[in-house]
């Protein structure tokens, strides 16, 4: 360790030991106490094993150090040293013996006694207690391991603080420190003669009680006479009932000089605990009082006993091939009921209280209610009320619609898997025509020869001209109807023929009249979905002059020999019809509504009118844009109202 490291750690221990408070020996100990004591030596060096030797100084001497530590005292040999033996110092306050000098009755003492006398006048081993009556010097005052003996009818003598022996103590409503002396011996060992006290009574121990292998909840043992407030143990399998008082009144009882710890805690009267058998965890069926009342019940996991009046949540099972529904609850309450009549442990009964779990029957795999032209459904086993997904297949000669897949939603219901809403809907097939040369047929881009099987379905079969030079006029698709009829998609038959056509424009965000091909001069009318409108260019090119609702949401397309532009309708609002006034910002030309949806459209009345109704600033929503109304404050008026206000005022 270097040098300055000790040095700290020099001036770190002087500086602890110069914060205690020294005892002087001389002043407040062997002068008033000690001095006039023969024989007897005192020692102010610590940490030795003191023994009287020539360099040993008597404590008459007086000349002792101030000290931290104590005094010990000794006897020189042929005497035994009677009272104390040392003399802690406090090193707060600098004061010997502290817990002697504090209390009015002990005192400062130690004396020397002649070997050859002792057996007539001192009582020995007096820290170890007497056999008989329980009683030896509390060492907490001091160090003590002999005390005179006091003849009887001697007023002048020292008193000591005493207690009992291990398991036994003095009377609760005694005060401590009980004071007491030596005034006797037998061959059974020391007599005292102890003031304000009955002597040493059992102390009573949490594990003894009254009531049969009933215990305290309590640490530490009480002193005969003591009334204490406690939890209770009861035993295994039993416990106070749930809505009983938590702690009851005990008073401990003890026999005088009786054996150690063997003091009886007492309850008397209605005020004390009854200990009721529990209900057992995971009860069978004999042990819940309704069992019966709930069918197909298999098992309840309840995982501790419970007390008396106790409610608690359980899982149940079902027997096989039954379950609790879907989305139902996962535990219920069970409440024990127990009595002095059930005398054996865990020997209360449950019952369901509230409500009670419901075991539905459970839906096997691919089993379903019937459907009509439907052949087998593929489903995983479900429970009641769950709701999963099956592969349906048609029965020979009917398929789901083209534009419908083959997964549908089931329903576990009463056992059995039941179709959701209109569940799958298996139709009749429908073939292509064996003795039509006109047209070819075709199912998504894929040619069908006559005679093929195609599902049924809306517009999925596409027609075309067998002779490639010719042009379609008409419906373009065929539809396979409910009947298994391959049908045409408008009321005439389409044809082919050496002409001009028009396909029908595509639509974005609303609709044409029809799809079939057109010859020169056939008209399309588009039209577009609610709350969606033309721009201002589409509209100001094909319903030129015509800013109105029905000129922003619909026209005619004539086919004029020459491929058709394809028309997107927008989301948003119409400008606002707002008289008197202007709006900002401007109405958009291109690319969306006049205004887009959410947008915000400000409002301010022309020549100082102001806004007489309605708000300065408006939102596109759906429905269209609210307009306020501007007004004006006439001259006349305006004077009418000067004039009043100045009559008012007189």
């Amino acid at each position: 360790m270097s040098g300055p490291v000790v040095l700290l750690a020099l001036l770190s221990c002087f500086q602890i030991a110069s914060a205690l408070t020294r005892c002087d020996y001389n002043t407040d100990l062997i002068t008033p106490f000690l001095a006039d004591k023969e024989n007897l030596y005192c020692f102010d060096d610590e940490g030795v094993d003191h023994v009287v030797d020539e360099s040993s100084l008597l404590c008459s001497s007086g000349d002792f150090n101030p000290r931290t530590d104590g005094m010990d005292v000794r006897c020189a040999s042929g005497f035994t040293l009677v009272g104390y033996s040392f003399y802690p110092c406090d090193t707060q306050t600098g004061v010997l013996a502290t817990a002697l000098g504090d209390d009015a009755t002990l005192t400062q003492y130690s004396a020397c006694v002649s070997d050859e006398v002792v057996a007539d006048t001192v009582c020995t081993g007096v820290d170890s207690a007497d056999a008989g009556n329980k009683l030896k010097v509390d060492s907490a005052y001091g160090n003590v391991a002999n005390i005179d003996l006091v003849p009887e009818n001697t007023t002048d003598y020292v008193s000591y603080a005493m207690t009992c022996d291990d398991g036994y103590g003095f009377l609760a409503d005694e005060t401590e420190p009980v004071y007491g002396y030596c005034s006797g011996k037998t061959e059974e060992g020391n007599v005292f003669t102890i003031t304000e006290s009955d002597g040493c009574y059992e102390m009573c121990h949490p594990d003894n009680t009254n009531m049969d292998d009933v215990t305290l909840s309590m640490e530490g043992t009480s002193r005969s006479g003591a009334t204490v407030s406690s939890e209770v143990v009861c035993p295994s399998g039993f416990e106070i009932a749930a809505d009983a008082p938590e702690q009851y009144s005990w008073t401990c009882q003890g026999v005088k000089e009786g054996t150690a710890n063997n003091g009886i805690f007492n309850c008397e009267g209605e005020g004390c605990p009854s200990c009721l058998a529990q209900c057992p965890a995971n009860p069978t069926a004999d042990q819940i009082t309704n069992w019966a009342d709930i069918a197909n019940l298999e098992s309840v996991t309840n995982s501790a006993p419970a007390a008396s009046g106790q409610t608690v949540l359980v899982g149940v099972s079902c027997v096989e091939g039954y379950s609790l529904a879907e989305g139902a609850e996962e535990q219920y309450d069970l409440q024990c009921n127990s009595n002095e009549n059930n005398t054996e442990a865990n020997s209360g009964t449950w019952t369901f209280v509230n409500d009670f779990p419901v075991c539905h029957p459970a839906c096997e795999a691919n089993q379903f209610e019937a459907i009509e032209n439907v052949d087998t459904v593929i489903i995983a086993a479900g429970i009641e009320g769950e709701t999963v997904q099956g592969v349906v297949s048609c029965d020979a000669g009917h398929a789901m619609d083209v534009d419908m897949g083959i997964q549908f939603d089931f329903t576990c219901t009463s056992g059995t898997y039941v179709a959701d809403g209109d569940g799958p809907q298996c139709q009749k097939e429908c073939a292509v025509p064996e003795d039509n040369t006109e047209f070819t047929f075709a199912h998504r881009d894929e040619a069908l020869e006559a005679g093929d099987i195609v599902p049924p379905g809306k517009s999925h079969i596409k027609l075309q001209c067998a002779n490639d030079t010719l042009k379609l006029v008409g419906a373009t698709t065929m539809s396979c109807n409910k009947e298994g009829e391959l049908v045409y998609d408008d009321e005439e038959a389409p044809f082919c023929a050496d002409t001009i056509i028009c396909e029908a424009p595509k639509v974005e965000n609303g609709k044409v009249d029809t799809r079939n091909n057109l010859e020169v001069d056939g008209v399309y009318t588009i039209s577009c979905n609610p709350s969606h409108w033309f721009d201002t260019k589409t509209v100001k090119e094909y319903n030129a002059g015509d800013l109105s609702a029905e000129g922003y949401s619909e026209t005619k397309v004539t086919c004029q020999g020459e491929p058709l532009p394809d028309f997107t309708c927008y989301f948003g609002c119409l400008a606002p019809d707002f008289a008197g006034g202007a709006t900002f910002p401007d109405m958009a030309e291109e690319g969306q509504a006049p205004y887009e949806m959410g947008a915000v459209v400000d409002f301010k009345c022309l020549d100082g009118a102001s806004i007489a109704d309605g708000e300065a600033q408006a939102t596109c929503e759906v429905g269209g844009i609210g307009s306020p109304v501007c007004g004006a404050c006439s001259f006349a008026l305006s004077l009418f109202l000067s004039f009043a206000l100045l009559l008012t005022l007189l």
